[in-house]
C-alpha cells in the first residue's frame, strides 16, 4: 500500500493509516439540455471549428483538447442559467463570473476558464490538475455488469473497467465505467478533474475549498461529501498538470 502524504498513528496495538486531506465531488445539479458548447443539437452536429478533435474512427470527441486550444463558435446559452452547470452536448462545466472569482480568491493556481465567444459574464471551467485513466484498463463485457451486485467485488479494488478495448486511432475508450468510491484522490490534490471518458469528467476538491464554494452560496453547485474512497491505494493513473 502506498502510504505517501499520510500520518500513522497508534491506536489499541494497531497502526493506523489516515489521510492528511479528505475530499469531496463537486457536481452541477444539473444538465440543461439546451446549453450546447460544440454542437449545434445534441451530441453529433458538431461545429465544423470542433471537426478536428473528432475520432474519424470511433466519433469520439476529445473536448478536453478542444477547449484547451479555445472555443470558436457561439454558444446555446439561454438567458439566465445558474453559477454552475454541465452542458448537454459534451459535458462541459460552464460558470458564471461569481463562480470564477470564488474560486480565485482561494487561489488563481487551481483552474483554467476559458472565455466563450459573445459571453461576458460566463466560462468554460477546467481545473489545472487533470486525472486521466491508466492507459491500459482492464476489460469486463457488459453483460457481467448487470448480473452482478456488488460492483465493487466485481472490479477487485480497481475504479477503472471498460466494456471494451480503447480505439486503435485515437486510443480512448468509448464507455468507460468509473467507480468513485475504488477511486483515491492524490493526497496532495486541492482541485482536479477526474476524467472518466471523453463524455464526462468528475471534480474533486478538498473539503477546505469544498466548504469556501458552499459559503459562497453558489447557485447550481452540489456537494457529495463521501464519494470517493478514504484508503490510500495504488491506482494506476495518468495525471497532467496544465497551469
Amino acid at each position: 500500500m502506498n502510504v505517501a502524504g499520510c500520518h500513522k498513528r497508534q491506536a489499541n496495538g494497531y497502526v493506523i493509516i489516515k489521510p492528511t486531506m479528505n475530499h469531496v465531488e463537486i457536481e452541477a445539479k444539473e444538465i440543461r439540455p439546451n446549453v450546447l458548447i460544440f454542437t449545434q443539437s445534441g451530441w453529433i452536429d458538431f461545429y465544423e471549428c470542433y471537426k478536428d478533435f473528432v475520432c474519424k474512427k470511433c466519433g469520439s470527441f476529445d473536448w478536453f483538447l478542444a477547449t484547451q486550444n479555445g472555443l470558436h463558435a457561439p454558444p446555446t446559452l439561454p438567458a439566465r442559467i445558474p453559477d454552475i452547470v454541465t452542458t448537454n452536448d459534451n459535458r462541459a462545466w460552464i460558470v458564471s463570473y461569481r463562480f470564477k472569482k470564488t474560486v480565485e480568491e482561494y487561489s488563481k493556481k487551481l483552474a483554467r476558464f476559458i472565455p466563450i465567444p459573445n459571453q461576458k459574464d460566463h466560462y468554460v471551467f477546467l481545473p489545472n490538475d487533470l486525472i486521466f485513466p491508466p492507459k491500459k484498463v482492464r476489460i469486463t463485457p457488459e453483460a457481467e455488469y448487470k448480473n452482478e451486485f456488488n460492483l465493487d467485488k466485481l472490479f477487485n479494488g480497481e475504479p477503472h473497467r471498460a466494456d471494451k478495448l480503447p480505439c486503435k486511432a485515437c486510443g480512448h475508450y468509448s464507455n468507460l465505467c468509473f467507480r468513485r468510491s475504488l477511486f483515491y484522490v492524490p493526497d496532495d490534490v486541492v482541485l482536479c478533474g477526474i476524467v472518466i471518458d471523453t463524455k464526462s469528467m468528475s471534480i474533486a476538491a478538498s473539503e477546505e475549498l469544498a466548504k469556501h464554494l458552499s459559503e459562497a452560496k453558489l447557485s447550481g453547485l452540489l456537494i457529495k461529501k463521501k464519494s470517493f474512497s478514504r484508503v490510500p491505494n495504488e491506482t494506476l493513473i495518468q495525471r497532467k498538470s496544465h497551469s
